[in-house]
């Protein structure tokens, strides 16, 4: 081995005395050793992620020296309980992928996460980052034990499948975030209520199976993307005050949706098939329990001959703008 020392920032990481790791070694499946004792194994594979060396660190880490955790820093250090870097502006692609054990991660002055930074962290329960305003995708997917999250000062769409499969996930803090990402929240089966007062896009999956979703007010969502809510079995009422534009099989089996509100000044495009298997298209699971769509007054008419709308023409009720107002506190 050419080189017997790792060091990052002054820091020495491995401090080998012999040309104790070589392909050969660990794609043996072989543990090689540290100058500290540190065991360490791994397999070298083609794939990025079966290349990664796992590791095991036992005890909380935190270093206030360092300003950035680089690409694959700590990924699969299984047993690794805590971090904390109170000075770490940026955390890089896959920083903590696959630290299983990972219970309590803190950053207060980090403004920047990449691709998967924490992808596969299984444990962790709650996330907190005060000040970040970039967040790349797959950061936070297959975190299951995730309950919350807090994002007050990202100001940007929330990248694709940021936050999939975790499962446990049921508050969302994201008041800045101007758009929604392709499948975001795909399958997040906890996930009963969530604020986007800024968002004026919903794209392709985004909530997909979401199946505790209940209820949600768009204000700013102009358009939705196709599978945007397909699969939300528990979403009942959704509120569109200017929407534009909704993509097909939107709302396929959302078997209790029930009130529709599509409150623009002007009739709504739509695709076919929006309401596939939900009481709106004539499936009910409630005997006699069908759905209604929401409109102005003065556009009832218009959407009954409109193209795709017409297939609900008896679902269309017209509201007045003080019954708008009454509504959502404002008249679009």
């Amino acid at each position: 081995m050419a080189n017997s020392k790792v060091i990052l920032q002054g820091e020495t990481l491995i401090d080998l005395t012999a040309d104790t790791i070589t392909a050969s070694v660990l794609s043996s499946g072989y543990t090689a050793t540290v100058a500290d004792g540190q065991k360490i194994s791994g397999s070298a594979r083609e794939d990025f992620e079966d290349r990664i060396v796992s590791r095991t660190i036992s005890e909380a880490y935190t270093n206030s020296l360092v300003t950035y955790v680089s690409d694959f820093a700590f990924a699969r250090c299984i047993n690794l309980p805590a971090v904390s870097f109170p000075n770490c502006i940026s955390i890089g692609t896959y920083a903590f992928l696959g630290c299983y054990d990972l219970i309590s991660a803190s950053f207060p002055v980090a403004t920047t996460l990449g691709t998967g930074a924490f992808q596969g962290c299984f444990a962790i329960q709650e996330f907190n980052f005060p000040n970040v305003s970039i967040i790349y995708s797959i950061c936070f997917q297959e975190c299951y034990s995730l309950t919350a999250i807090s994002l007050p000062k990202f100001s940007s769409v929330i990248p694709g499948r940021a936050f999939s499969d975790c499962y446990s996930l049921t508050n969302v803090y994201v008041p800045n975030a101007t758009a929604v990402g392709d499948s975001a929240f795909y399958n997040c089966s906890c996930l009963a209520n969530i604020s986007l007062p800024k968002a004026s896009y919903i794209s392709v999956s985004a909530f997909m199976s979401c199946v505790a979703l209940q209820s949600m007010l768009l204000p700013e969502v102009t358009k939705c993307g196709y599978y945007a809510f397909k699969g939300c079995t528990s979403l009942s009422c959704i509120i569109f005050p200017k929407v534009s534009s909704l993509g097909y099989y939107t709302f396929t089996e959302c078997y209790r949706l029930v009130s529709f509100y599509v409150l623009s000044s002007s009739v709504a495009r739509m695709e076919t098939a929006i309401f596939g298997s939900t009481p709106i298209g004539g499936y009910s699971d409630v005997a006699g329990q069908y759905g209604s769509i929401y409109v102005r007054s003065s556009l009832v008419t218009a959407y009954q001959s409109a193209a795709y709308w017409s297939a609900y023409s008896s679902r269309f009720v017209g509201l007045t703008d003080a019954q708008i107002i009454s509504l959502i506190g404002y008249l679009p």
